[in-house]
């Protein structure tokens, strides 16, 4: 597509662009204040686009006194074809504050890094089972708030989903294998379902989310990283029988860090525990956790209770972990 074909055509508001254009190049859109939405036709060919071609988050025009600043105003893109950028790390999409939804379709099999990267009003993102890889930073900084990837996507590439101020709920299906370093870090993700088929959780991939529950692991998960969910809340649960008085349990917390912890029942806090750092618990393998006298604790309850009830332990401090075992109720 030669250069400066549609520049400065502030009445144009949407554009297909057909099967057999292999370039956008640099100015194609500079100025087209009006431009809402762009589609990419389906091709068996992939298409560059420069990432100067005016369809960044701004484009400047003219220097001094007489430069005019254009912003955007695009709001949706689907992609139907294999793409790419010039320059991934400064792609067109990249910070596109105006952009709200993006489809991915057609021949379209891959998601080139940081190509979304800090769009952060994208809330609605498709992507179909013909995606089969999303490239690191791909989705970093964007506004989505859910997540559901087919397990045609094999590795979640690195921060690819990294500070989504609004994701609170990601779901990984049958198939996908690897999450990578940083993939959801910090992101507000509370709610995570994990495939039997994952069996590698990269470096922080988690770290500084808003998991608070149990998180179940499925069985194939053969390595753990560092810090693969560290700065989360960690918070379990104990099933008491009806009758239960009095609990008598172990616990320790981790190497060079004291930690406390909250019981409650129903919302409501019943008790609280200081834990004393224990130097066996650690990242580093083989573990070896002396246990004496001092790290036996017993909780009592004010009265026995009625029926079989749920209590919920967790830590209070961010960052912080414990281990509990041998618990016993009486």
């Amino acid at each position: 597509m030669p250069g400066n074909v549609f520049e400065y055509c502030s009445s144009l508001d949407s554009i297909v662009i057909p099967a057999g254009v292999t370039t956008i190049n640099s100015a194609q859109f500079n100025g087209c204040t009006g431009l809402k939405y762009i589609e990419f036709a389906e091709a068996d060919t992939e298409i560059e686009v420069d990432n100067a071609s005016g369809l960044q988050a701004k484009y400047t025009a003219g220097s001094g006194d007489a430069a005019v600043d254009y912003i955007s105003t695009l709001e949706e893109v689907v992609v139907n074809r294999p793409m790419k950028s010039v320059q991934p790390a400064k792609n067109p999409w990249r910070g596109n504050t105006s952009i709200k939804k993006v489809t991915f379709g057609g021949n379209c099999t891959a998601v080139f890094s940081n190509m979304f990267e800090n769009c952060s009003s994208l809330t609605e993102i498709n992507i179909p089972e013909t995606v089969t890889s999303i490239a690191a930073n791909a989705f970093a900084g964007t506004g989505i708030a859910s997540l559901d990837l087919h397990g045609g996507i094999a590795t979640i590439s690195s921060s690819a989903f990294q500070n989504c101020k609004n994701l609170t709920t990601v779901k990984l299906n049958e198939g996908t294998t690897f999450v990578d370093a940083l993939a959801f870090n910090g992101s507000p993700v509370a709610s995570l379902t994990l495939p039997e088929s994952l069996t590698t959780i990269g470096k922080q991939a988690f770290q500084n989310t808003a998991l608070t529950g149990d998180i179940v692991l499925p069985s194939k998960v053969a390595r753990i990283n560092d810090q693969a969910f560290a700065g989360n809340s960690a918070m379990a649960t104990i099933t008491l029988p009806a009758g239960t008085t009095q609990v008598t349990y172990y616990g320790v917390a981790w190497k060079n860090k004291p930690s406390k912890l909250e019981f409650s029942v129903g919302g409501s806090v019943v008790g609280t525990q200081e834990l004393a750092a224990n130097d066996g618990a650690t990242s580093n393998s083989p573990y070896t956790i002396t246990v004496a006298d001092t790290d036996k604790y017993t909780f009592t309850l004010a009265s026995a209770l009625a029926a079989e009830t749920v209590v919920t332990v967790k830590t209070v401090e961010t960052g912080t972990r414990a281990i509990l075992f041998g618990v016993q109720a009486k």
